[in-house]
């Protein structure tokens, strides 16, 4: 696996909001590989859904790889969140990222803009893979 999807990409993919070269650049992590966090998969699934909805948000998830969270991770996510203001959740999945080697692949930059070693792409202006 080469990257690591944040919650956003996967909503923006499955809403139809990504622009044509940021849904194309999603469907070709599913073929150079790409995961995601356990903590990314209680964010996507975490809402109220229809039950397509959810149906099809499984089956996109499956075609990813969730990394769990260990005890690296979270003493990494302490000392990230010890050190800046940054929420729990986006402190796992940049500490999974970090820990993994992963770019994040996230919209929301800012959130993760001052980690140090942490390299992001924004689906709306994605680099070719």
């Amino acid at each position: 696996m080469k990257f690591l999807l944040d919650s956003n990409p996967i909503i923006y993919y499955l809403n139809q909001q990504l622009p044509p070269a940021g849904r194309a650049f999603v469907d070709q992590l599913t073929i150079v590989g790409a995961a995601y966090s356990v903590m990314t998969r209680l964010e996507v699934l975490g809402f109220r859904m229809l039950p397509d909805q959810r149906s099809r948000t499984e089956r996109l998830l499956e075609l990813f790889t969730e990394l769990p969270i260990d005890d690296l991770d979270i003493d990494t996510a302490i000392s990230l969140r010890s050190t800046l203001k940054i929420k729990a959740m986006d402190a796992l999945i940049a500490s999974t990222a970090l820990n993994h080697n992963l770019p994040l692949i996230t919209h929301n930059s800012r959130d993760f803009q001052a980690i140090a070693g942490l390299t992001l792409i924004d689906p709306f202006q994605p680099s070719p893979i």
